[in-house]
This record gives C-alpha cells, sequence and structure tokens, in this order.
C-alpha cells in the first residue's frame, strides 16, 4: 500500500511540474531563510554560556550621571579601586583587572603583534577556563610565566605541546615561559585570551592604577552566592567617592554626579556592551533577524497554503474518478496527506542544503564557516571546517 501510495505521489507531482517547482522553491527559500536567521539568533543569545560558572562572573562598569550631560556608562574602567573590592565586599569570592594590548611577540625569527591580556594572578579564579597542557594553580602565579591559547602555540611552535617553551613579549630583556596552554575557545565568547600575564609590579605606578580618569581596562568579580549581588550593586553605585584616588572628592562628584559603578552578568556583557557603545551587537538587531525568519517561514507555508487551495478545483475530477474506481474517504485523506508530506520533505531537504551552502560560502553576520546543528556554538572559524 505503501509503496502505491508513494508512486500515486511522485507521478502527480511530476505530472504538475509548475505546481510542484513553485511549492518546493517557495518552501525551501522560506525555510533556508527561517534556519539562517535562527542560526545567527542563536549564536548571538549563546555568547559566553561555554565559560565555566557563566552566571557567577561580572564585569563591574563605571556609570556617570552628572548635572548638564547625558547619563553615559564605561565597560573599561579605572584600576583605582580594585585593591578595596575584596576587602569592601567579603561577598566576591574572586576580583581580577584585565588589559588587552597589541604588543610584539617574538620567538626566534617570527615576530609578529598580538592581543596580550595583563591580569592578576587570580585569573583562573574567575575564568576557570580548560588547559590542555599546565596547572591553573601555578600556571599565573609570578612573572616570567605566560599562559597562550593552542592557535598561538600553533602559530610561533607549530605545535599544541608548547609547555615550556619560551617567547619573547614587547621587547623585554627576558622571555617568558609558557605555562600553560587554552583551550581553543569559541568565537561567540567576548573575551578572547590569545596571551595572558600577569602585570608586571612597575606598573603600578602608570595612570590607570591611580587616577579615576585613566580607562586601561575592565575589572572581573566572580560571586557564587546570588543573593548578595543586589547589597553590592547597591554599594557600588556610590564607591568612587570613598576611594578618590589621586582626585579631590569634589572632582569625584563632578564627574560621576549620582553615578559610580555597577555589576553587568557575563552572559548580558555582548548585548550590553551594544548598548552602551562598547562593541558587541545590538539585542533589537537580534530581534528583528528572528521576526524576519519567522515572517519568511510563515510567508512560504501561506503560498503553500494559497497554491494547494487554488488547485483543489482541479481536482476534483481526479477525486470523482478515484471514487468511482472504488476509493474510500480514508483512501483519499492519505493519498493527499502523503503528496504534501513527500513535497515538504523535498523542500525543507532543499532548504537545509541552501543554509549549508550559504554559511559555507560566504559569511554571515561577521561569522565564517558553517554551523552545528547541536551544540551552544552553532558556528566554527572557517579554518576549522571544510565544506
Amino acid at each position: 500500500m505503501l509503496v502505491n501510495i508513494f508512486t500515486s505521489t511522485l507521478r502527480t507531482l511530476s505530472r504538475h511540474k509548475r505546481y510542484t517547482f513553485l511549492n518546493v522553491l517557495g518552501l525551501a527559500l522560506g525555510i533556508s531563510v527561517f534556519l539562517t536567521m535562527a542560526l545567527i539568533v542563536r549564536y548571538e543569545n549563546s555568547y559566553d554560556t561555554t565559560v565555566p560558572h557563566a552566571s557567577q562572573i561580572f564585569q563591574i562598569d563605571e556609570f556617570f550621571h552628572s548635572s548638564g550631560h547625558n547619563p553615559s556608562e564605561n565597560e573599561a574602567v579605572s584600576f583605582v579601586p580594585f585593591p578595596f573590592i575584596k576587602q569592601d565586599f567579603p561577598e566576591i569570592d574572586a576580583a581580577i583587572r584585565v588589559m588587552q594590548i597589541p604588543l610584539v611577540v617574538r620567538v626566534g625569527s617570527k615576530l609578529a603583534q598580538e592581543q596580550v591580556t595583563m591580569t592578576d594572578r587570580e585569573f583562573f579564579s574567575v575564568f576557570d577556563l580548560p588547559l590542555l597542557a599546565g596547572d591553573k594553580a601555578t600556571a599565573l602565579d609570578g612573572p616570567g610565566k605566560i599562559v597562550i591559547s593552542a592557535e598561538i602555540a600553533r602559530k610561533y611552535f607549530d605545535t599544541e605541546e608548547a609547555l615550556g617553551k619560551k617567547l619573547r613579549v614587547d621587547n623585554s630583556q627576558s622571555e617568558a615561559m609558557v605555562t600553560g596552554v587554552l583551550a581553543p575557545a569559541p568565537p561567540n565568547q567576548t573575551m578572547q585570551f590569545d596571551i595572558v600575564e600577569v602585570i608586571p609590579s612597575n606598573w603600578f605606578s602608570k595612570p590607570a592604577f591611580t587616577n579615576w580618569g585613566s580607562n586601561w581596562g575592565t575589572i572581573w568579580a566572580r560571586i557564587d552566592n546570588p543573593q548578595m549581588i543586589p547589597r553590592i550593586n547597591q554599594e557600588l553605585a556610590r564607591y568612587p567617592v570613598f576611594h578618590p584616588g589621586n582626585w579631590s572628592k569634589e572632582m569625584i562628584r563632578e564627574v560621576f554626579g549620582n553615578g559610580g559603578m555597577k555589576l553587568i552578568p557575563l552572559p548580558a556583557v555582548h548585548f550590553h556592551n551594544a548598548a552602551i557603545g562598547e562593541g558587541g551587537n545590538s539585542l533589537a538587531l537580534v530581534s528583528i533577524l528572528g521576526f524576519i525568519g519567522l515572517a519568511a517561514l510563515a510567508t512560504a507555508v501561506i503560498n503553500y497554503v494559497n497554491l494547494a487551495t487554488a488547485r483543489s478545483a482541479l481536482r476534483a475530477r481526479e477525486v470523482a474518478v478515484r471514487k468511482v474506481l472504488g476509493a474510500t474517504r480514508y483512501n483519499l485523506i492519505i493519498q493527499f496527506m502523503a503528496e504534501a508530506f513527500i513535497l515538504v520533505t523535498f523542500a525543507a531537504a532543499f532548504g537545509v542544503a541552501l543554509t549549508e551552502l550559504s554559511l559555507c560560502t560566504g559569511s554571515i553576520h561577521g561569522v565564517d564557516g558553517g554551523f552545528r546543528w547541536i551544540g551552544a556554538s552553532c558556528f566554527a572559524p572557517a579554518s576549522s571546517l571544510s565544506c
């Protein structure tokens, strides 16, 4: 019975080629647009979700609300209050400063500029990123030690087994030893760490560590108890005036006004930074792309229904002949449902192929390469995929 239904369905669809072509093409395009938009939306909304304990990590921003000026906010902050944060907020389990600076890196004859992350020894207490090699407890426990990404290891040492090898950063007099190799990070991670080393002690006299106006990097904190967040935010809102650094309290009040500092959860940083003009992508834009995908799918479905309805009158004679030959109502329902199912299956397969092809041959939303149907990160770099 199934063979007869399938054969009859294929015969009917092949007899009406134009109808079949329009239906399959319309549905395939709608499905392809919907899948592409859905993958982009999922990609954007999954930013930083792969970071261990992401819900417990917070970026500390500065916000300004002085009279006569529009409110503003910065992700880049001064490091003046950092030495007091753990002291004033015992609820904060760990905190680090992060500066990402382009510096020259040299290994033998290989020389290039890389993004170097200067941070504190407690780096892995906040960003508990997986290591391919090395011990998190000792990887950054002193000067002369450096952690690199697997990509940097391959670039300079032609292998990911770079533990114990040396490289020179920023033409320093001594070489740093590689004490850890980070596992590859997904592209939808806000903080990308290529080379990580401890902030040199002679940097602590620089303006970023003494003046509120010098914003060189970000401050990150890990808070294990979410119930403490409201209290910490309340205290941070007026924190600068208690630790003015080289500024007077009057200068702090003039610059910050009713502003201060506040916590931003890591999973929200991507969209939040876009909202304050500090990078990331707009949540409104991503939502619009999602609605476009839904609208494309709805349009394709409506088009299919309209074509099927318009053709129903032409099939009245076929129904009559089938009834004369002994077909029951059940047989007719099965026949028409089978036709619809096969047509939609062809369209869905074509739509998936179009989606895969478009993602593999071009750059969509700033991300190159193909995608995985399952997983938190739906895109992967083009270098890791072959289409």
